[in-house]
């Protein structure tokens, strides 16, 4: 290496030295922890945290992930929580619920949120099966312009609870229809929970459960005040999002049988609309019956008709027929002349003779073994002629 390539490599090696020691001088390092929000089941399942808390607290806790066992797998005692919407529950599995509930069970849910109707400018209730079967109802509250809509906190005395206790619910609605006996919540707005007895157990409606939700359960008094509507005891069943199924969902749950049957058909169908492999087997040949069968099955028809002088008819015109080619003095003899003439030359019975001779029932016997031997010695008449 020359002289001032050893040059410019000292000069780079102080260069660097002395920014990395003024860089050295102006930054530290720190550890900073940065929010990444929530993660896992607990971002897909907004009342883990509930769940857990119960557990923790010795409560058991299950979560129902199939809205048609419902309440089949309930009992009396247990604890049903219903998060979210649940119209799709309909009247009649409402009614299951609150039969289920006079025999001991306990029910908390919320109601709908309002929705906007772009007709009357306005806030509007949606329709709820549950409540209308307890006789309550949603009336929405309006809020004054610039007044925020997040949920306020409320301070609770709760019966036997230690102090007072804070609670965030919503304050865009209240509930109506609140009875002498019922435990009631209620701010200046209105009923923001009614609790009723009802037979053996009891229904919780409050008008807002997103205290439950993800981390909300961990501020104010959420834990307490969700401790003390369990009452601490029993099995919690947690229910949440009750949507309407999908199309095939619904279809699959009410009518299994005819979507069955209609698949079946469609395989069927599929099936003989498919390429076939291999040539095809031919097609038999329509089978083809003999002349004598059906002369033999005609013959029989008309015996079980009683017709033996038309069976005899054409024996009877092939033997005349014969005579006249034969014999050419026969058509200048009379009936009684040809009588006589066949019974001379070819030994017929006279009676016989004259019969054949005049034709009709006179000739055909009833019997089957006489129509046998008369038949059989007519052709060797006609064989003779």
């Amino acid at each position: 290496m020359s002289r001032t390539g050893v040059i410019v490599l000292l000069l780079s090696l102080v260069l660097l030295t002395v920014t990395g020691i003024w860089l050295a001088g102006k930054f530290e390092r720190r550890t900073i922890t940065v929010p990444t929000g929530l993660t896992g089941e607990a971002a897909t399942n907004p009342l883990l945290a509930a769940e857990r808390f119960l557990v923790a607290m010795g409560i058991p806790a299950r979560r129902v992930t199939d809205p048609a066992r419902v309440p089949q797998d309930l009992a009396p005692g247990d604890l049903l929580i219903i998060t979210h919407e649940r119209r799709s529950l309909g009247r009649g599995r409402s009614r299951e619920l609150l039969d289920w509930v006079r025999r001991g069970g306990r029910l908390l849910v919320t109601v709908e949120p309002p929705e906007f109707d772009e007709a009357t400018d306005s806030l509007r209730p949606l329709p709820d099966p549950l409540l209308e079967e307890l006789r309550l109802s949603v009336r929405p509250v309006p809020t004054e312009t610039g007044e925020e809509t997040s949920p306020e906190p409320l301070d609770i005395e709760w019966p036997g609870a230690q102090g007072v206790l804070r609670v965030r619910l919503a304050r865009d609605r209240v509930i109506d229809g609140a009875r002498a006996g019922d435990l009631v919540l209620e701010n200046d707005r209105g009923a923001l929970m009614v609790r009723r007895r009802l037979g053996k157990g009891q229904v919780t409606v409050l008008n807002d459960l997103d205290f439950l939700r993800y981390t909300a359960l961990g501020k104010e008094d959420h834990a307490r005040f969700f401790w003390h509507l369990t009452d601490g005891r029993g099995t919690v069943w947690l229910l949440q999002d009750i949507a309407m199924p999908s199309l095939a969902t619904w279809l699959w749950q009410r009518i299994p049988q005819t979507i069955l049957t209609l698949v079946l058909l469609l395989g069927l169908w599929l099936w003989s609309r498919a390429p076939r492999f291999g040539p095809l087997l031919p097609v038999p040949p329509p089978r083809r019956r003999r002349l004598l069968e059906h002369v033999d099955a005609s013959g029989h028809f008309l015996w079980r008709q009683n017709r033996q002088a038309t069976l005899l008819a054409a024996l009877r015109e092939a033997i005349l027929e014969r005579a006249a080619r034969r014999h050419p003095a026969w058509s200048a003899m009379d009936d009684q002349a040809r009588a006589a003439w066949l019974s001379e030359h070819h030994d017929l019975e006279p009676e016989l003779a004259r019969a054949l001779l005049a034709g009709g029932d006179a000739l055909a016997p009833a019997q089957r073994p006489a129509f046998t031997r008369l038949v059989r010695q007519l052709q060797t008449l006609r064989k003779n002629l």
